[in-house]
């Protein structure tokens, strides 16, 4: 991003190309707000410090809530990063973030163990 313009561009033609683009860990670090309004993406992943413990820390629930809330008044996609437990996977259900990723989901595993979890995970 040293070079917005020539970024954008690039960006741009990825996804004229049918490609989804995401800001990863939205909310810190160089992931801003006006990325949102400016980049042509598709999806927003909420970094995992405001995924741990949002189920008991109001703060992280008032972020969380208000980026699921953003992101469906915009059309894009959300994903919790870090969701890892029970706790957090439920509030996250509740508060309609689209989808999760941590290990409340699952351990990152290799490619063999994958397919047969995942073809387990689609028929549940």
């Amino acid at each position: 991003m040293d070079e917005p313009e020539l970024a954008l561009r690039h960006l741009d033609a990825l996804s004229a190309h049918g490609l989804k683009l995401s800001i990863d860990d939205y909310g810190t670090g160089q992931s801003s707000l006006a990325y949102v309004k400016t980049l042509p993406v598709d999806e927003l992943k909420i970094a995992r410090t405001f995924v741990t413990a949002v189920d008991v820390t109001p703060c992280n629930a008032a972020i969380v809530r208000s980026t699921i809330l953003l992101c469906q008044e915009l059309g894009l996609s959300v994903v919790a990063e870090g969701a890892e437990t029970a706790e957090e996977l439920a509030w996250l259900r509740s508060n309609q973030c689209d989808f999760v990723q941590g290990y409340g989901v699952a351990k990152p595993m290799p490619l063999p163990e994958f397919i047969p979890w995942a073809q387990k995970f689609n028929h549940t």
